[in-house]
């Protein structure tokens, strides 16, 4: 797959190669979508409805392996870009996390470090 855009980051991410991380978007009526990268900041998803993304800022629920991780995430939009791989299309969304509460920080970090 090819990224048309560069997000800018502080932190990098890690990849994720499996899918059993998923996000929900509240308002969205479609998904669970694909985590792609994750950091202590924000994350990566994957979507294939180019048209119902208008928003710039959207709340999300992360889960994995079917269990909740974090409930109700606020979330920035950082960037949106095309991936294409053998004639199918879809979209990466980079969203920035502005205000994490203290337990959601801390179950962010415990996720990261299970998975490094």
């Amino acid at each position: 797959m090819n990224t048309t855009a560069i997000e800018r980051r502080r932190m990098p991410r890690l990849k994720l190669r499996n899918s059993r991380t998923k996000v929900l978007v509240y308002g969205k009526p479609i998904g669970p979508y694909p985590v792609l990268d994750i950091c202590a900041e924000g994350l990566a998803f994957r979507y294939s409805s180019p048209g119902v993304w208008a928003e710039k800022h959207c709340v999300l629920d992360i889960v994995d392996k079917g269990e909740m991780l974090l409930e109700r995430v606020e979330a920035r939009v950082a960037a949106d870009c095309i991936l294409s791989a053998e004639g199918f299309s879809c979209w990466r969304r980079g969203v920035h996390f502005p205000t994490l509460s203290d337990e959601q920080r801390r179950r962010l970090a415990a996720f990261l470090a299970s998975l490094g």
